[in-house]
């Protein structure tokens, strides 16, 4: 049976798998491992003779990840989550984690820790300790048992929340954003669906902080992200894309309907005033969209598209719109 290293001879990843510090491990449909990492292998070291996945999960979890497996066979389709690992030896931390199946019946998984805060791994890994001791079989421990786990799930959806949450604006920051475009052009491209995606972008954003300061531009963005969040369709994503650019994606819309979508939104903001600071300021923007080329185009180039129609849009005028021709 062919080794991870194997799957990816010859090819750049080799490199990257070898220094990267997530975990990567090929297993079987029981959890088998069948190979791993350097990292993968660094965190398993305290227990070596661990050869099952489900071994370096938290109790809880294993049940959860037999469904991703099974679910990711029925599907054909990557299942992603956080998962508690754990080696004993080794503090618990709770990863962010990605299983995608493989034609031949085996998976990959991945794993990256995002307990990096240290005073939020002590929280989870205490309160993870208590969750064992409380299970027990009276039904009074148990009850405290699932309250325990209750302040855990808690606590990890709170780290989710602070990795994929812009804090600024509340919306999907670049890496859960960047995330979804991904999903969707794989959806779009599977089911022949059409896909628009609007690269918005605050015209004389720099004026702004130059006239009023940078916590005025900071509230400017932050009523930005509020006005997509209620304005935009369902089900449609916008997220902040970096500076004073949004990222909207458009599932199941083609090239017409995301410019009539994108002209609605000018004049939306166009017509709010918005007030930072006791400050009214009128703002515009310049939308630059695209619709994916289903079966010829990467989502890396649909993103450059639509960023090079926002930059027609600033170049005819701003306050506007510009659409990328369909290739």
């Amino acid at each position: 049976m062919d080794s991870l290293s194997s799957l990816i001879a010859g090819s750049n990843l080799k490199t990257l798998l070898a220094h990267t510090h997530a975990m990567i491990a090929l297993i079987g449909a029981d959890g088998r491992l069948l190979d791993q990492n350097g990292s993968f292998e660094s965190f398993k070291r305290p227990l070596p003779k661990v050869q099952n996945l489900y071994d370096l999960l938290s109790t809880g979890d294993r049940t959860v990840f037999r469904e991703w497996i099974l679910e990711a066979q029925r599907t054909d389709q990557a299942t992603r989550g956080n998962l508690v690992l754990g080696t004993g030896d080794k503090r618990e931390a709770c990863f962010d984690c990605l299983l995608i199946p493989l034609p031949d019946g085996r998976l990959i998984f991945m794993a990256q820790d995002i307990t990096a805060d240290p005073n939020l791994a002590a929280v989870v890994q205490r309160l993870s300790r208590q969750v064992k001791l409380f299970k027990v079989e009276s039904a009074h421990a148990k009850q405290i048992a699932i309250n325990k786990q209750i302040e855990v799930n808690a606590i990890l959806a709170q780290a989710d929340e602070i990795q994929h949450v812009d804090p600024l604006t509340f919306l999907p920051n670049r890496r859960l954003i960047m995330n979804a475009l991904q999903d969707e052009v794989n959806r779009a491209e599977r089911y022949r669906t059409p896909l628009s995606i609007s690269m918005l972008d605050v015209d004389h954003f720099k004026s702004i902080n130059d006239t009023y300061g940078h916590m005025v531009g900071d509230e400017v963005l932050a009523q930005i992200g509020h006005h997509l969040r209620d304005h935009i369709r369902q089900p449609d994503r916008a997220g902040r894309y970096g500076g004073e650019e949004f990222l909207i994606l458009l599932p199941n819309t083609a090239i017409k309907s995301a410019a009539v979508a994108a002209s609605r939104l000018c004049n939306e903001i166009r017509t709010t005033k918005m007030r930072a600071a006791a400050t009214s300021i009128q703002l515009t923007v310049s939308i630059g969209i695209a619709e994916l080329a289903v079966g010829s185009e990467t989502w890396q180039k649909l993103l450059t598209r639509a960023d090079q129609a926002m930059y027609q849009a600033k170049a005819l005028g701003r306050d506007q719109w510009s659409a990328s021709p369909n290739k």
